[in-house]
């Protein structure tokens, strides 16, 4: 975490990407047990972006199942080129993004 409030809105977190890289990502909607909406507002070695923003919708279905709806939204700058980037480059490392996201969301209330 990068400040002290670890939840809520306005709690910022610096996520270390592998190869390379780093994302500051601060809290901007937030209800407790049920949404999260982090957006991106900084970083090293990220694609040229305008925004990028992640939402985790947590449904409870019963008591022993809980439904993760993960939605992830971005808009390149650049116009065509962007575009172009995007579709070579950035879409295909965003493909796995939902699944590590969820997976360090499960590992995280069962451990």
């Amino acid at each position: 975490m990068i400040t002290e409030q670890n939840s809520g809105v306005g709690a910022k977190r610096l996520c270390h990407l592998k190869p390379m890289g780093e994302m500051e990502e601060v809290i901007s909607e937030w209800i407790e047990k049920k949404l999260i909406t982090t957006e991106v507002i900084g970083g090293k070695y990220l694609p040229p972006y305008s925004f990028m923003r992640g939402n985790l919708r947590i449904n409870s279905i019963d008591d022993n199942k809980t439904e993760v709806i993960f939605t992830f939204e971005y808009q390149l700058k650049y116009g065509l080129l962007g575009q172009f980037i995007n579709i070579l480059f950035i879409r295909p490392q965003f493909k796995n993004a939902p699944h590590k996201y969820t997976s360090g969301l499960k590992g995280y209330i069962e451990g």
